[in-house]
């Protein structure tokens, strides 16, 4: 029985807040929500039972990210989302947290304020 006609669709908005140091806690937690968003939808395209453990929620459907914004740092997580989004690469889920040309990495490698 398909159930992915019975799931909730979910839409969701990030505002990311302005501050240096938030931003770099900003991304690391974006990146891990990205890597949730990502498996949690790929159970939903492969319609999986409820009790599959990459669901966020048994009950969701599949994750849209609608809308997007930021101010100060928290723009530059805004941009990286968007790049995440186009290049799915970008979010780094099976590399190190400091490899340049990730979500993590640029920040450990470009994050100064020089």
């Amino acid at each position: 029985m398909d159930t992915s006609d019975h799931r909730i669709p979910v839409r969701a908005a990030f505002a990311f807040a302005g501050g240096g140091s938030l931003g770099t806690f900003l991304t690391g937690a974006l990146r891990e929500l990205m890597v949730g968003i990502r498996a949690h939808n790929a159970a939903v395209a492969a319609d999986a039972p409820a009790t599959d453990s990459r669901y966020l929620n048994g009950e969701w459907g599949r994750i849209t990210i609608d809308a997007i914004g930021g101010s100060s740092a928290g723009a530059l997580c805004a941009s990286q989302l968007v790049r995440a989004l186009f290049d799915p690469a970008y979010i780094g889920d099976d590399e190190s947290l400091a490899k340049p040309g990730t979500m993590t990495g640029d920040w450990i490698h470009g994050g100064d304020f020089e």
